[in-house]
């Protein structure tokens, strides 16, 4: 996964995000056009984020993406030590020390969307119906509006905040599909975005053997209302099962 920065900003302004410090050698002006976790991805202007995965940690592949001309890399303070001795002495200035990559990461897109200005932001969870209901909402904004929504498998922990560096200055509302597998996911996502309206279409059991129960799913799904102040919006179907709960 890797997105395009449609607005690039400088390293410097976001170092402060991340969290971290620039080397002194690196210029505070150098631009990130880029920001992914596919090492193979990476390109002039690219921030790579390595993560942990089932197999193995993207840590592995930080060389491989300053070999390809990535601009910086993420690096996990635990990590530290090993991706240092694993790369060539010139490449050391390149790396952006920060406490845990993914959580720098939506700190940085948290941070990216608010550069943006007063945009609507949408959020659509729920067991069935998620991509149907996102692609509604769009297709009737853009009618008279500028609109932004997630693509394709653009709506996990990792995937919608990498989404959100799509959003250029001339969106009036951004739709997001939000979706989780593992408890604690839809509170980050909603920490992340900040909806302005959310929707959950509906309560099942996908992801139930993660999840534990339909009680325990809709728990989680209600957790994308978790930054609600008093002034968003939420839309249920009533004639869900667990309409009064949510």
């Amino acid at each position: 996964m890797t997105s395009d920065v449609a607005v690039p900003f400088t390293l410097g302004s976001a170092a402060p995000v991340l969290g971290t410090a620039l080397h002194p050698v690196m210029s505070s002006a150098a631009m990130v056009t880029m920001v992914g976790i596919d090492s193979r991805a990476m390109g002039e202007g690219g921030l790579f984020v390595p993560l942990p995965g089932r197999f193995t940690d993207g840590h592995a592949f930080v060389k491989s993406a300053l070999d390809g001309g990535a601009l910086a890399a993420l690096v996990a303070e635990s990590q530290a030590e090993s991706v240092f001795a694993s790369i060539p002495d010139d490449q050391h200035s390149r790396l952006l020390i920060v406490d845990d990559p993914l959580e720098a990461l939506h700190r940085l897109a948290r941070w990216y969307l608010s550069e943006r200005g007063d945009i609507q932001k949408i959020a659509v969870t729920g067991s069935n119906g998620k991509t149907t209901t996102k692609e509604c909402i769009a297709s009737i904004l853009a009618q008279e509006f500028s609109v932004f929504k997630t693509a394709g498998n653009y709506n996990s922990v990792i995937g919608v905040p990498l989404a959100l560096f799509g959003i250029k200055d001339e969106h009036a509302y951004v739709v997001c599909e939000l979706a989780m597998s593992e408890k604690g996911e839809m509170s980050k996502l909603a920490a992340l975005l900040s909806p302005d309206l959310a929707v959950i279409t509906n309560i099942g059991t996908a992801h139930i053997g993660n999840l534990g129960s339909q009680d325990d799913i809709a728990v989680e799904k209600k957790a994308v209302f978790s930054c609600f102040s008093g002034r968003q919006l939420a839309f249920i179907a009533e004639d869900d099962a667990y309409y009064d709960f949510l």
